[in-house]
């Protein structure tokens, strides 16, 4: 059976295969050399930015991170643009890798926990970080009153000592 997939998820697919078959693809310089191709597969999550959409609120991405000028104001805006048409799920999650330091310390210091995040709900984050029309519809109204209070902009971080 075929599942019928989104552009944007085909698109990230394509991209995908293509680097792949490009990696396992000789070149003339390795011509000389067989290539085995490898032993595993590649697992290629069915990605929804609207899951992606309430996690980014229920995982507490909202806090730091804003989309549409809703959230946080202490980590980068995850604002889609009208011209991202692939999604690149490798380095949005090695974006994430680059600043876990100070996510896991924020973290620590403002929810007393680490978020804990399973392959497929940052793949779906991805998507909502992707997708402008999805993004278009996220509004205050899709944070909780009790998230919301807890949403750190430049002022709250001063206060809270977490620029000394």
């Amino acid at each position: 059976m075929f599942r019928r997939i989104r552009s944007f998820q085909a698109a990230f697919l394509i991209t995908s295969l293509t680097t792949t078959t490009a990696v396992l693809a000789p070149s003339a310089a390795q011509e000389d050399f067989e290539m085995t191709p490898p032993s595993f597969s590649i697992i290629y999550p069915n990605i929804d930015p609207l899951r992606g959409k309430q996690l980014f609120v229920e995982k507490n991405c909202v806090l730091c991170h804003s989309i549409n000028s809703v959230g946080g104001e202490l980590a980068p805006p995850l604002d889609a643009s009208n011209n991202r048409r692939e999604v690149d799920l490798l380095d949005f999650a090695a974006r994430m890798w680059r600043g876990s330091y100070a996510m896991v310390e924020l973290q620590a210091t403002e929810l007393d926990y680490q978020i804990e995040l399973e392959g497929y709900e940052i793949g779906d984050i991805a998507a909502f970080a992707y997708d402008l029309e999805t993004q278009k519809s996220f509004t205050e109204g899709d944070v909780p009153p009790e998230i919301q209070q807890w949403i750190i902009d430049v002022s709250t971080a001063a206060d809270d000592g977490l620029f000394d």
